[in-house]
Formats: structure tokens, sequence, C-alpha cells
């Protein structure tokens, strides 16, 4: 991952949580309006986030082929895998090698 593709990463996730909050403490963005363009703006980050992180795994150097599968289909179940992920993996330079 390129240093733009981390800090977007991190972004995408500060923007679930802040969205996630403020549906939770402000009744005012369950409103039809606020709802559809938070989380229409929320859609578009995940979207590019989860294809940012899915192309990560796929092209990881020292996972097999097992391994990427797994961590495929983890991220794209359960989205808190992919924060997972990302600090256990994502992060590392592009020629680190892991064990699975």
């Amino acid at each position: 991952m390129n240093r733009f593709e981390k800090i977007f990463c991190f972004f995408a996730i500060i923007c679930v949580m802040t969205i996630a909050s403020l549906l939770i403490t402000q009744p005012s963005f369950r409103q039809m309006g606020p709802l559809l363009i938070t989380t229409g703006i929320g859609f578009i980050v995940n979207i590019a986030y989860i294809f940012i992180l899915l192309r990560n795994v796929l092209l990881k150097q020292g996972f097999n082929q097992n391994s990427k599968i797994k961590w495929t289909a983890l991220i794209l179940i359960f989205w808190p895998a992919s924060i997972i992920y990302l600090l256990k993996y994502g992060l590392r330079k592009a020629n680190s090698t892991h064990e699975m």
C-alpha cells in the first residue's frame, strides 16, 4: 500500500465511525434527506476502501492462496475484519514476508 492508500483507509474508518455516531446521537440525521446524503457518502468511501484493501490482499507476495481466500472472505462478510487486516498486514512494506 502506498501512503495515499493508507491515509485513505484510515479516513474511511473514521468516516464510518463518525456516521455511526451521528446516527446514534443525533436524531435529526435519521430524517430521509440527511440520511441519504451521509449514507451515500459513506457508501462511496467504503466501496473504495474495500477495493483498496482487497487489491492489497490479492497482491500480497507472502500469502498463500488459502490465506488470500480467507482474508477476502472475512473482509467481505465481516467489515471489522478489514481493520484487523489493515493493522496486522496492510501497513507493512510490500517486500516484507508473512507467515499465516
